[in-house]
């Protein structure tokens, strides 16, 4: 008896935490301003934007243990490719506005 009361919390509890595993990675890359002309808020907006993504694959990563490396590596290549879109802006934006240090 106590057995099967502990195995249906347990069973629930499962049942939830594999409802918010996201199944797979998301469509649509965030969408990056060219730094050489984008405002402070347009940058914060695409770092928020560029976090949730990376967040999302990594989410979708972990929960997603039976992927094949192909799969894997395809969500890594991802994450990867929208962080250094955004890195690359941000170079752009940081030396435009002389926030970069020149030696």
């Amino acid at each position: 008896m106590i057995k099967q009361l502990i195995a249906i919390p347990t069973l629930l509890f499962a049942a939830y935490a594999n409802a918010e595993c996201q199944r797979s990675f998301p469509d649509e890359l965030p969408i990056v301003p060219q730094g050489k002309f984008a405002s402070e808020a347009e940058m914060h907006q695409a770092q928020l934007a560029v976090k949730a993504y990376v967040d999302s694959i990594e989410t979708a990563l972990a929960c997603n243990a039976h992927l094949v490396p192909l799969q894997r590596n395809r969500g890594v290549f991802l994450a990867e490719q929208a962080a250094e879109s955004y890195n690359t802006q941000l170079q752009a934006y940081r030396e435009r506005e002389g926030l970069v240090a020149t030696n």
